[in-house]
């Protein structure tokens, strides 16, 4: 199951809507499995370009699925929690 969150988180656009939905899922999976730390670092990717996007709805997406990230792995949040701080600052 790795493999494939893995391989499709690399593979996804993220320049549609519906590739930024099937990332948003991937997240959501693999906060809900047995933690994979490279899994885990690359869903943290995934949620910092969600962050850096023009849209709200993307930044909206990132918090959701940073909070399910924080459970599983605090450390994530001492990466991103600086860029999250200023993003929640402009809305």
């Amino acid at each position: 199951m790795y493999t494939v969150l893995g391989d499709i988180i690399r593979k996804s656009d993220s320049s549609t809507n519906i590739g930024n939905a099937v990332l948003y899922e991937c997240i959501h999976c693999a906060s809900s499995i047995y933690p994979n730390p490279k899994l885990l670092e690359a869903a943290a990717n995934v949620i910092a370009n969600f962050f850096k996007s023009d849209s709200h709805n993307l930044k909206y997406m990132g918090i959701d699925a940073f909070g399910l990230l924080i459970k599983l792995s605090p450390n994530i949040a001492e990466q991103h929690q600086v860029y999250i701080l200023w993003n929640i600052s402009k809305l």
